[in-house]
């Protein structure tokens, strides 16, 4: 007459045990701190004066920051975007034409799928200077293009060996920028603080 007793009781633990688990698991879920959505991220570099960092992002892009500088850097599972809040950083962008690149500079700003590119915010104008590819260069507030079209295509477009100088006071319309193109001596002296070089000339 015991035994039917004892297995109802072990019945009891087990269900006893099971509702517990169930019970601990429903807790940590809801108490575990929430996990970035796949691709996300967000990062804030600075440099002091004399200071460089490089930084592989996630997506194997590489960034590059020049002294007494600051990036912000937020990814989603869209687009990556990040901001020059002052000074000068340099972008190597790795290729994903379904999630566009964005480097914004005060009104500035700069889209890329794959390609290397240079950003400087000066106190009168934000420097563009394409080393690898072809970027646009857009009015981040009002949008629009602060290129001209290319004769050749008809697209607004910034590509390597060109400069784009937009001033700070004035971006407005879609021929704001100023664009020559840049010898390759030229570029290797604007990048020469990548390899802790000075230059003069």
């Amino acid at each position: 007459l015991l035994a039917p007793r004892r297995r109802r009781s072990h019945r009891a633990l087990w269900t006893y045990a099971a509702l517990t688990a169930a019970a601990a698991v429903t807790f940590l879920a809801l108490a575990w701190p929430r996990v970035p959505a796949p691709g996300g991220l967000r990062q804030n570099v600075v440099t002091a004066v004399g200071v460089l960092q490089r930084t592989e992002l996630p997506d194997g892009s590489i960034l590059q920051v020049n002294t007494d500088s600051e990036v912000d850097v937020s990814y989603t599972a869209t687009e990556r975007r990040v901001r020059l809040v002052r000074g000068e950083a340099h972008f190597t962008v790795a290729k994903n034409p379904d999630r566009p690149f964005i480097v914004s500079a005060g009104q500035v700003a700069v889209r890329a799928v794959g390609t290397a590119f240079n950003v400087r915010m000066r106190s009168s104008a934000v420097e563009v200077l394409v080393t690898e590819g072809k970027v646009q260069v857009n009015d981040s507030v009002e949008g629009g293009s602060l290129l001209m079209p290319q004769a050749a295509t008809g697209t607004p477009l910034l590509v390597a060996g060109e400069r784009a100088l937009i001033p700070t006071q004035a971006v407005t319309g879609r021929a704001a920028a100023s664009v020559s193109p840049v010898e390759p001596a030229a570029v290797g002296r604007a990048l020469a603080w990548q390899e802790r070089r000075l230059e003069f000339y």
